[in-house]
Parts: C-alpha cells; structure tokens; sequence
C-alpha cells in the first residue's frame, strides 16, 4: 500500500509542472482577446514620386487619436497629412529625423474610422525600402469618455521601384498600448513554468538516487 501512494505522489509532482505548461497559452490567448481592433497603416497609391498612406482602425466609438509615425527621411518624406472621417488633424513633422505626429479628438465617436491619409514624397533610390513604424508610447486611440482602447497595431514598408513605390506587408504588434506594452504573450510564463518543470524533475531524480524515496519502502 505504500509502494502504491509514493508512486502516485512521485506521479502527481512530475506531471503537475507540465500541466501547468499546458494551460499557460490559454492564458496567453485570452489575453490576446482584449483587443477591440486594429490600427493601421496601409498603402493604398503609389503614384510617380508620391506614396499616400492611410491611417484606419476597426475599433467602435473612437473620438480621439493621436500617431506618431516614424520613417527613413533617406527613402521618403513627408509632404501632407489630411483628415478623412476625422477633422484634419494638428500635425508635427520632423523631415531630419525621420517622424510625423498627428491627433484630432470628437465630441462623439465614430465606428471603424478611416482617421487621415499621410502623403509622402520619395526621394530614396530604386530599390530603396522603409518600414513606416509607430512610436508606441505615443500612439493610441480614445473613446468619448477619454478612455484609451487598446488595439493590436499594424503597418506596411514602402519599397521605391522604377514606376514610383509600393507598399510591403510588415510584421503586427499585438495588443499594444500607449505606454509601450505589446499586451501579447512575452513567452516568460511558458518559458518559466518549463524551466519549473525541468528544474522539479531533477530533483526528484537526485532524491532517488540519495536513497530518499527509498526509504518509505525500507521503513515497511
């Protein structure tokens, strides 16, 4: 009989570890879930030595936004900001550095806003490519009550070829809010609970080598 409960307390330590590894991308996933929608900026015309960009996002009830948007001033630059759904927006633009930063509020929000269209001028050689980033802490979107909606954040690169430019799909930030934080999974809780596991595993397998577990059968 005790032969028996050891071997199913040695049973429960070793797979607990893993059972926990198991339900941390759940987690992670409902996580995932919290977003209300997309930011994005996309290429939509690439004419002769000029890309429009546009600025949209999924979410319901935005009444406010600001972006900061970064780019190479080496490959394109930016030449004008217009409102769409939104007002025009005040805009600040920095062609040394590399950045525009733009923001408009409403009284009342609007669902699924198409915010502005960025229009930038190419100045880069052909075959010349920049990513077109957020700045993330600065770069957030707000409901009529002053409240920020996080959202998951996505943008192209622009690619200047012979005929003028075209955009290039980029990765997507997930979850990202304005202080910075991505909100997705870091991968620390899986990595974490692994290393838990393996570290739980060791020492039981030193435990039986000292004789320790041994010794509920010695003491029958």
């Amino acid at each position: 009989m005790r032969y028996a409960i050891a071997a199913l307390l040695l049973l429960c330590v070793v797979t607990a570890p893993f059972v926990a590894v198991a339900t941390a991308p759940a987690s992670a996933d409902a996580a995932l879930q919290d977003t209300a929608g997309e930011l994005t900026l996309t290429v939509d015309d690439a004419g002769d030595g000029t890309v429009t960009t546009t600025l949209a996002t999924t979410a319901d009830g935005v009444a406010g936004y600001q972006a900061n948007v970064t780019f190479d001033p080496s490959v394109v630059r930016a030449r004008s900001v217009t409102g769409v759904d939104m007002d025009d927006p005040v805009t600040n633009v920095n062609n040394e550095q590399g950045w525009v930063f733009l923001t408009q509020s409403a009284a009342n929000g609007t669902d699924a806003p198409t915010i502005a269209q960025i229009t930038f001028e190419t100045v880069g050689e052909t075959g010349s490519e920049t990513s077109l980033e957020f700045v993330r802490e600065d770069t957030l979107i707000n409901d009529a009550e002053s409240e920020n909606v996080s959202v998951d954040y996505q943008t192209q690169s622009v690619a200047v070829t012979d005929g003028g430019a075209i955009g290039v799909d980029a990765a997507t930030a997930t979850g990202a809010g304005p202080d910075g934080d991505d909100g997705g999974p870091s991968g620390g809780l899986l990595s974490n609970t692994l290393l838990l596991g393996v570290a739980v595993g060791l020492g039981i397998a030193a435990l039986l080598g000292a004789g320790i577990l041994v010794g509920v059968r010695v003491s029958s």
